[in-house]
């Protein structure tokens, strides 16, 4: 290390090494190169703080990254701007109460010192950084600092992009602030600033959560803007945010009874993708929801069609077709096939969700069968054998509980005296049944 040039040609080489074995997580020759710097009498500077801090915050080390930052003050060595935005990266994604004293330390410093914007790299780099904080600051709905990050960027000359902008739908989607949300949908067209397929999906996502009549006009010019977009699929992450989209449209049109836009919805994903059952499942809901059953049944024919039914599906249509709204107008024998088509997908024993949902529509299924205008007792005696032989000891005990008290109301109410004693000391027995315990029928 004779001249400066030695020095630096050193120091460099040690940063490399830094970065390498810190990004593939080889911590003990990390460790050795920090020796071996103070081993030759070489103090770390700037760039090597910054490497480490960099590979310990990719690698979610955030006490590790905050003894850095200690070490640095200890060490006098200055932060600069590159050093602070590696902090802010990595402090923002710890939940650690802990580390939020130690953000707003560096935030501050960052906010103190002359941004370095010489090159499109350092302002891309310090664009990066305001992303992150308005993100951070908004979802802890600290909303004085986003302000300040506002207010910076401002100063500083730094024109908020489409990704500031929209960081901050994001977070006062999730706030449930519409009224802000409109607000910066409205600056950014002031601004200039186009919104993408992140706007987009974002400002619906937002707006499609309000009840505020206000609110519909800007969801609507939302919508023609996303139509008008040429799509962003590149990765499953843009594919996963679209299809989101797509539903939470379906949804809020269906439930408001827009089916011009329903339409719409369908039209835009045939150039885009193709529905999925969940999708679909939306779409029966809605016209469930608003009694078009001639409507309901078209979508249920397309999704037989494209093979796009599952439990859910049918459990939606056997929901629907049996209210008691529309007993006089259904005819059994759609139920009868409804009901065929859900047997063999129905999910018992396993998650606790996708069992209540299937007693539900077990339920119903018994309700509408053993109903005064229908009164099948037939079929209820094929769904009673179904469930309480073939599936009753998988059920937990709340909903054994469920399926008993509806099958022992509806015998009850149909005046067979018989049945309901029997159901009801099944009810009973219930609370002490084990895995061998079999249902009267079966024997």
């Amino acid at each position: 290390m004779e001249s400066d040039k030695d020095r630096t040609a050193l120091s460099q080489t040690i940063t490399v090494l830094l970065v390498y074995f810190g990004e593939n997580q080889q911590w003990e020759r990390v460790t050795e190169v920090i020796s071996y710097t103070n081993r030759i009498g070489f103090k770390l500077d700037v760039f090597q703080f910054n490497a480490l801090i960099n590979v310990h915050g990719k690698a979610n080390q955030f006490d590790k990254v905050v003894e850095l930052f200690e070490e640095m003050k200890c060490s006098g060595v200055e932060l600069d701007n590159a050093n602070c935005r590696s902090l802010i990266a990595s402090l923002t994604k710890s939940s650690d109460p802990r580390h939020a004293e130690l953000l707003m330390e560096v935030w501050s410093l960052l906010r103190n010192q002359t941004p370095e914007m010489k090159s499109d790299k350092d302002r891309t780099a310090l664009s990066q950084t305001i992303t992150v904080l308005l993100g951070y600051f908004g979802d802890n709905q600290q909303w004085e600092r986003v302000t300040e990050v506002i207010s910076y960027t401002n100063r500083i000359g730094l024109k908020l992009d489409v990704f500031h902008f929209n960081a901050l739908i994001n977070v006062h989607g999730k706030a449930n602030q519409f009224d802000q949300v409109v607000e910066v949908f409205e600056e950014m067209k002031r601004s200039g600033v186009e919104p993408n397929n992140v706007s987009c999906c974002s400002l619906i996502a937002s707006l499609t959560k309000s009840s505020d009549p206000h609110h519909a006009e800007p969801l609507l010019e939302v919508w023609t803007l996303l139509r008008n977009q040429t799509p962003e699929m590149e990765t499953d992450k843009d594919m996963t945010a679209l299809s989101q989209t797509i539903t939470v449209l379906l949804v809020y049109f269906g439930e408001n009874q827009q089916w011009e836009r329903v339409t719409e919805v369908i039209s835009y994903t045939k150039n885009v993708f193709q529905l999925g059952a969940h999708q679909y499942n939306t779409l029966l809901s809605s016209f469930g929801k608003a009694n078009n059953l001639d409507a309901l049944q078209q979508c249920l024919e397309t999704m037989m069609q494209k093979g796009a039914t599952n439990a859910i599906s049918w459990q939606i249509v056997i929901q629907h077709l049996t209210k008691p709204s529309q007993r006089m107008h259904v005819a059994q024998d759609d139920v009868v096939e409804a009901w065929k088509k859900w047997r063999p997908l129905a999910q018992w024993g396993d998650d606790s969700q996708e069992e209540g949902d299937a007693v539900r529509t077990w339920v119903n299924l018994v309700q509408y069968f053993g109903s005064e205008e229908i009164a099948n007792w037939e079929v209820v005696g094929s769904l009673e054998k179904w469930m309480l032989i073939d599936n009753f000891t998988e059920l937990q005990k709340n909903n054994k509980r469920l399926a008993l008290t509806a099958l022992r109301r509806v015998y009850h109410e149909a005046e067979r005296s018989e049945d309901a004693a029997r159901v009801g000391g099944l009810l009973l027995a219930s609370q002490g049944l084990n895995a061998h315990s079999r249902h009267p029928l079966s024997q």
